[in-house]
C-alpha cells in the first residue's frame, strides 16, 4: 500500500512536469542556435561543474577530472593534484583565475612557455586544517579570495590564510563585493571584515537550503537593488535589505519539480537558471518566461550543473554529459523537430490567427495544444506556396491547388504549380495562377470554395505574375522573355480572351528587354525588372524598358543581384542579394520620396544564406515589433530583433603556441605581454616557425577569417582564410614582426595581435667569423708570398745553371736555331690566342639583337665597343603580353670564352622568360638558373628596366647605377639600388624600383667600361662625368648623346686603348 502511494505521487508529478513544460514550450518553443562540445571533443571526462572566462574571453571549465581551457578553437586541459573533479572557479579583477580542486585549492599562473599551472595553496594553511575534506566553492572579493568546505571558509588574502570555522554549508555568494555564505541551523549570513554575522531575516533560511545569491534590478526593485534568493527546490525569494518575500514567476512549478541548482544573471537582464531535471529556463526580471532549453531541443541532457553569462552575450552550460554554448540572447528562434516539421520549410503565413508552413511532408499548422506542427488533414503531398485570398487559405501542393478549412483540405482544384500564385488588386474575389504549363485565372466562391474560370497554355511553367496598376499582368516563367497581359483583363473572369492581348518581350524582339530577366516586382505601384544588368521599369509613353533607380544605386549595379524581396506592412522590403557570390540579407527602408536606402543586416550573417526559400513578415500586436520568418532548407527560423551587441562588439584574437622546427615548444600562453622579454631571438640552426592561433568569439565560429602578416618576409597581409595555422621554412637572419587578426561572422575586425622575433645570422656569418676570415686571408698571403718567393729564386737559379751550360756546350749555331725555334713557338701561341678572341667577339656580338625596337612612345639608342681583350658586355629588348617594353644591360665576369658562355646562358633566359614573367620573377629564375649551373666564380652583373606608359620598373643586380634626367626640374637622379649579381647567392631576392617617367625624360644605361677609362696619367673618368656629359646633351637625342659621350672619352684617353667593353643604352620618352 505505501509503495502504491509513493508510484501514485511520482505519476503525478511526472504528469505536472510535463504540463508545466508543454505550457511554457507553447508560449516559446523556438530554440536558440546551440553549439554543443563532447567529452571526445575537448579529451576531458563527461562531467563538467563549473564555467567562467576571463578578460580576453577565453572559457574555462571546472571539469569532472581538471580544468579545460577553450580560445573559440582549441581545447587544452589543466591539470590539477590527483586528477581531481573541479567544482568551482571564480576570477579577481586582476584577471587570476581560483580553483578549487577536491581536497585541494588555488590558484592558476603562468609558467616560462606562458601556459598555465595550477598553483596550490595548501602549503600556507595550518596542519590542523589540511584533512578538511572536499572545497565545494570559490569566491573572489577586493578583500580576499573565499574557499568553502563543507565546515569552514578559507580568506587568502595574497599572502595568509584565515579560516572561519563550523559553518556548514557549501557554498559561496559574491554581491556588490560583499560575501555571503549560509550557516544550516543558523540562515543566511555575511562576511563583514574579519567577522561573521547573520544577515537581516538570515534565519529565514535556517533550514532551506540556498544554491545562489544575485542582484536584482527588476521592476519589483523599486529603485533600489535587491538580492534575489535561489533555493533548490522551494522556489524564488527577494530579500530588501529588511526581509526575505517570495518572488513568484510563471515558472516557479518548472523550477520547483526540476530544482535549481545554479543561475545568472544575463547581458540583457533576463535570468538563467540550471536545473538538475529539466535543463536551464529564462525569465526576465518580472518573472516571465522567456524559453526553456532543454534536451527536447539540442541539449545532450536535462542535468545543468552551471550556467555561465558571457560578456558577448552568449550563454555557457555546464552539463552532466559535455558542455554547451548557446547564442543567447539572440534574435533568432529555430523551429526544428517540432513535430513533422524536421528541418526544411517552403513558405510561411499566419491564418486567422494560426501560423500555417509547407514542405516536402505537405501543409502544418502550429497546435498550441500539443506544441508542435500538425500535418493539415488530407495533405500528405509536397507542398509550397500559401497564400491568404481575402479570407481563403490556398497551398500549392503536388496534388494541385488545395483549399484549406481551419485544419483539413476541403478541396483541390486540378491546377498544379509552386510558386506564382496572388490576389488581383483590381478585380476581388479574383486570384492569378501560374501553373506548370501557363497561366489559370480563378474566382472565389465564399471562403472555402473557388472555381477556374481562365486558362492559358503556354507549355512552360509561369513562376511569377505581377499586376500593374491599370490591371495588366506581367508574367514570367521557365521560357525566356516575359509576356504582358493588356487589354480587356475583366473579360478573363468569364473565361474569354478575345479582347486580350498578350505580348511577348524578350532581347530579340524591337523594344524589348536589354538582358537576361531574373524576376518581377510591385514595388510602390511600380513593376520593376531585376535582369542581368540591373533594374529597369517598363515606359508606357515610350514602349520601352528604361533603367529605374527606386532601390537605390546599390541595386542599380548588375553586380548586385536580388534573390528574395518580401515586402512588409511599412512599405519596407526585406532583400537577399548576392553582391559578386557574397550574399547579404537586409531591409531597404521606404523613404519620404518614394525611394529606398538599403541596410543590409550582419545580424543574418549568422545564418547560412544559401540555402534560404523564402520570407514572410509580420507584426507582433503584443511586443509592437516586426517578426521576420525565414524559411530554409535548415529549418524554420525565427528573427524578433533584441539588442544586439555582437555586430560591433570587440573581441581578441590570440596567438596561442608557437614551435619552432616543428618540434621546440617557445611558447604555449594567451598573453604575449606577459614574455620575459619583448622580443625572442632564435639561433639560425632555428628558422622555421608555425604559429597556431584562434578568436575569442564563440558564434558560429568555424566560419570566423584569419589574416596575417610576417613584417620583414610578407610584402603585404595574407588572403581572408579560415586556416588558424600558418608556418614559415627556411627564414633568413633578421628581426620579425608576427601580425594576426580575425574577421567574425558579422564582419567585425578583431583587436590584433603581434609576436616579435629575431633570427640570428649563421656562425659563418658573424662578427668573430669575420675576423677569423680576416686572420685567415692574412696568413694564406704571408704563406702564398713566401712559397713563391723560393719558387722565384729556385727558377732563377736553374735558369742561370742552364744558360751557363748552354753558353759552355753550344755554339753560336746551336744558339741561333734554338731562338728560331722559340720564336715560332711564341707565334703559334699568339695565333692561338688571336683566334680564341676572336671567336668570342663574333659569339659575343652574335647574342646581340639585330634591330631596336620601335616604339611610338620612346627614341632608344645603342652603342657598344668591345676592348682588344673580350670582356662580357651584352644588351637586349623584348616586348611583353601587356605590351610593355624590357630593356637589359648585363656584364659577365671573366673574358674570352668563359664570358661568352654566360652571355650565351643569359640570353637564352633573357629570350625564354622575359617576355611571360614579371622582372622580379625572371631575375629570381635566372639567379637559380644560373646559381645551379655550377660556373665556380661566374656571375653576370644584369640591369633590367621594364617601361609601360609612363610607368617604369628597375632592379640592378650589380650594374653601375642607372641615370634618370627628368625633364620638369632639369635633374639627374642616380637610381642606385643594388642587388648581388645574379648566380651569386641561391636564394637572393630582388625588388623592383617604380619610376614615373614623362616627355622629355632620358634614362642612361650603361656599363662600367666608360666610367672606368684611364688616361694617361692613370686617372678615371668617373661617374660624375658621366652625370655631367648627360645633363650638357639632354636636349639632344639619344644618338647625338652616345656621340658626344664617346668623344669626351676618346678626348680623356688621349689615344690609349679601354681596357674593357663600352657599352651604353639610351631612351628618351618623346
Amino acid at each position: 500500500m505505501h509503495m502504491k502511494k509513493i508510484l501514485v505521487v511520482c505519476l503525478i508529478f511526472s504528469f505536472v512536469s510535463f504540463g508545466q513544460i508543454s505550457q511554457y514550450q507553447t508560449q516559446k518553443f523556438g530554440q536558440p542556435f546551440i553549439k554543443y562540445f563532447s567529452p571526445k571533443e575537448y579529451k576531458g571526462e563527461r562531467e563538467n561543474w563549473s564555467i567562467i572566462h576571463d578578460k580576453k574571453g577565453i572559457v574555462y571549465v571546472g571539469n569532472q577530472n581538471g580544468i579545460l581551457e577553450f580560445d573559440g578553437k582549441y581545447w587544452r586541459k589543466i591539470s590539477v593534484p590527483n586528477n581531481d573533479f573541479v567544482r568551482s572557479l571564480d576570477i579577481d579583477d586582476s584577471g587570476r583565475i581560483y580553483a578549487t580542486a577536491g581536497t585541494d585549492f588555488g590558484y592558476l599562473e603562468q609558467d616560462y612557455f606562458g601556459q598555465l599551472k595550477f598553483k596550490s595553496l595548501l602549503p600556507f594553511i595550518d596542519e590542523k586544517d589540511k584533512n578538511t575534506g572536499q572545497f565545494w566553492d570559490v569566491c573572489t572579493s577586493k578583500n580576499g579570495i573565499y574557499f568553502k568546505t563543507s565546515d569552514k571558509i578559507f580568506k587568502w588574502n595574497g599572502t595568509n590564510i584565515t579560516v572561519w570555522d563550523s559553518v556548514f554549508a557549501f557554498r559561496l555568494y559574491n554581491i556588490n563585493d560583499k560575501i555571503y555564505t549560509r550557516n544550516h541551523g543558523t540562515g543566511l549570513m555575511m562576511i563583514d571584515g574579519d567577522s561573521l554575522k547573520v544577515m537581516p531575516n538570515g534565519e529565514f533560511f535556517s533550514s532551506i537550503g540556498v544554491y545562489n545569491m544575485l542582484p536584482y534590478n527588476g521592476k519589483y526593485a523599486d529603485g533600489n537593488q535587491k538580492i534575489l534568493v535561489t533555493t533548490n527546490n522551494k522556489g524564488l525569494f527577494l530579500h530588501d535589505g529588511t526581509k526575505f518575500i517570495p518572488f513568484k514567476t510563471e515558472a516557479d512549478s518548472f523550477l520547483k519539480i526540476n530544482q535549481i541548482y545554479n543561475a545568472c544573471l544575463m547581458t540583457d537582464g533576463n535570468f538563467a537558471f540550471s536545473t538538475q531535471r529539466g535543463g536551464v529556463a529564462l525569465l526576465n526580471s518580472d518573472g516571465k518566461l522567456q524559453r526553456i532549453i532543454s534536451k527536447n531541443f539540442s541539449l545532450p541532457t536535462d542535468v545543468v550543473y552551471d550556467v555561465y553569462s558571457s560578456k558577448n552575450g552568449g550563454l555557457w552550460l555546464a552539463t552532466l554529459n559535455g558542455i554547451a554554448y548557446c547564442e543567447e540572447p539572440s534574435a533568432f528562434s529555430i523551429y526544428k523537430g517540432r513535430g513533422l516539421l524536421e528541418e526544411t520549410a517552403y513558405n510561411v503565413l499566419r491564418f486567422n490567427d494560426k501560423l500555417y508552413v509547407t514542405n516536402e511532408l505537405g501543409i502544418f499548422y502550429f497546435s498550441e495544444n500539443e506544441s508542435s506542427f500538425k500535418l493539415v488533414t488530407k495533405s500528405d503531398k509536397p507542398a509550397y506556396k500559401l497564400l491568404n485570398a481575402d479570407g481563403m487559405l490556398l497551398a500549392y501542393t503536388n496534388d494541385g491547388l488545395a483549399i484549406i478549412d481551419k485544419t483539413k483540405i476541403s478541396k483541390v482544384l486540378d491546377i498544379y504549380g509552386q510558386f506564382a500564385l496572388i490576389n488581383s488588386k483590381m478585380f476581388p474575389g479574383r486570384i492569378y495562377v501560374g501553373s506548370d504549363t501557363g497561366f489559370s485565372v480563378l474566382m472565389k466562391n465564399g471562403n472555402i470554395d473557388a472555381s477556374i474560370k481562365y486558362d492559358k497554355n503556354f507549355g512552360d511553367a509561369v513562376t511569377t505574375i505581377v499586376e500593374d496598376e491599370d490591371g495588366s499582368l506581367w508574367l514570367k516563367g521557365l521560357f525566356e522573355g516575359v509576356y504582358h497581359v493588356t487589354g480587356k483583363i475583366d473579360e478573363l473572369g468569364i473565361g474569354s480572351e478575345s479582347n486580350v492581348e498578350f505580348k511577348f518581350y524578350d532581347e530579340k524582339v524591337k523594344g524589348g528587354l536589354p538582358s537576361k530577366i531574373y524576376d518581377i516586382y510591385e514595388i510602390q505601384k511600380k513593376v520593376l525588372f531585376q535582369t542581368k544588368n540591373g533594374i529597369i521599369k517598363y515606359d508606357k509613353d515610350l514602349q520601352k524598358f528604361l533603367p529605374d533607380s527606386t532601390l537605390g544605386s546599390f541595386f542599380s549595379d548588375s553586380t548586385n543581384t536580388i534573390e528574395l524581396l518580401r515586402k512588409n506592412q511599412n512599405g519596407d522590403l526585406w532583400i537577399l542579394v548576392d553582391s559578386n557570390g557574397e550574399k547579404n540579407l537586409g531591409k531597404a527602408i521606404l523613404q519620404q520620396n518614394g525611394t529606398y536606402n538599403w541596410n543590409p543586416n550582419p545580424e543574418f550573417n549568422r545564418l547560412d544564406l544559401n540555402f534560404m526559400v523564402d520570407l514572410y513578415s509580420e507584426y507582433d500586436d503584443d511586443s509592437q515589433k516586426e517578426i521576420l520568418w525565414i524559411c530554409s532548407d535548415g529549418a524554420l527560423i525565427k528573427y524578433d530583433p533584441v539588442p544586439n551587441k555582437k555586430t560591433t562588439e570587440e573581441y581578441s584574437t590570440l596567438i596561442r603556441k608557437i614551435v619552432v622546427n616543428n618540434d621546440s615548444l617557445i611558447y604555449a600562453g594567451k598573453d604575449l605581454t606577459k614574455l620575459d622579454s619583448g622580443k625572442v631571438i632564435l639561433p639560425f640552426t632555428k628558422n622555421e616557425i608555425q604559429f597556431e592561433y584562434s578568436a575569442v568569439t564563440f558564434d558560429k565560429s568555424e566560419a570566423t577569417l584569419y589574416q596575417y602578416f610576417l613584417e620583414g618576409y610578407d610584402e603585404t597581409w595574407s588572403q581572408w582564410n579560415l586556416e588558424t595555422k600558418k608556418e614559415y621554412t627556411n627564414l633568413s637572419q633578421g628581426v620579425y614582426r608576427f601580425h594576426i587578426r580575425s574577421k567574425n561572422i558579422y564582419g567585425v575586425l578583431s583587436e590584433g595581435n603581434v609576436f616579435v622575433f629575431e633570427i640570428l645570422p649563421p656562425w659563418y656569418y658573424t662578427y668573430w667569423a669575420f675576423v677569423f676570415y680576416a686572420i685567415l686571408l692574412i696568413l694564406l698571403i704571408f704563406i702564398t708570398d713566401k712559397i713563391m718567393r723560393h719558387r722565384v729564386i729556385q727558377k732563377e737559379r736553374k735558369k742561370n745553371q742552364l744558360l751557363e751550360a748552354e753558353f759552355r756546350a753550344e755554339t753560336a749555331e746551336l744558339q741561333a736555331k734554338a731562338a728560331e725555334a722559340q720564336s715560332r713557338i711564341i707565334q703559334v701561341e699568339n695565333d692561338r690566342k688571336t683566334k680564341e678572341l676572336e671567336d668570342a667577339r663574333h659569339l659575343q656580338l652574335s647574342m646581340l639583337p639585330n634591330e631596336l625596337p620601335t616604339n611610338p612612345n620612346l627614341d632608344i639608342a645603342v652603342y657598344m665597343k668591345t676592348a682588344t681583350e673580350v670582356g662580357g658586355d651584352y644588351y637586349d629588348f623584348s616586348t611583353m603580353d601587356d605590351g610593355s617594353l624590357n630593356i637589359a644591360l648585363g656584364d659577365a665576369t671573366g673574358h674570352g670564352m668563359k664570358a661568352g658562355i654566360l652571355v650565351s646562358m643569359i640570353k637564352s633566359l633573357f629570350v625564354s622568360n622575359s617576355i611571360n614573367k614579371s622582372i622580379e620573377d625572371f631575375f629570381i629564375s635566372s639567379n637559380i638558373a644560373l646559381k645551379k649551373a655550377n660556373l665556380k666564380r661566374m656571375v653576370m652583373s644584369f640591369v633590367m628596366i621594364n617601361i609601360n606608359g609612363n610607368k617604369a620598373k628597375v632592379i640592378n643586380a650589380g650594374m653601375p647605377p642607372i641615370y634618370h634626367f627628368k625633364k620638369e626640374d632639369s635633374k639627374i637622379y642616380e637610381l642606385n639600388k643594388h642587388s648581388l649579381p645574379l648566380g651569386s647567392l641561391l636564394n637572393d631576392t630582388y625588388s623592383a624600383t617604380n619610376l614615373e617617367v614623362k616627355t622629355g625624360d632620358i634614362i642612361l644605361m650603361l656599363s662600367d667600361g666608360y666610367p672606368e677609362l684611364q688616361n694617361t696619367n692613370g686617372e678615371l673618368l668617373g661617374y660624375e662625368m658621366c652625370c655631367q656629359n648627360l645633363k650638357e646633351t639632354s636636349n639632344k637625342t639619344p644618338n647625338e648623346i652616345i656621340d658626344f659621350m664617346i668623344e669626351k672619352g676618346n678626348l680623356f684617353i688621349n689615344g690609349n686603348e679601354p681596357e674593357d667593353d663600352i657599352t651604353f643604352v639610351v631612351i628618351k620618352v618623346k
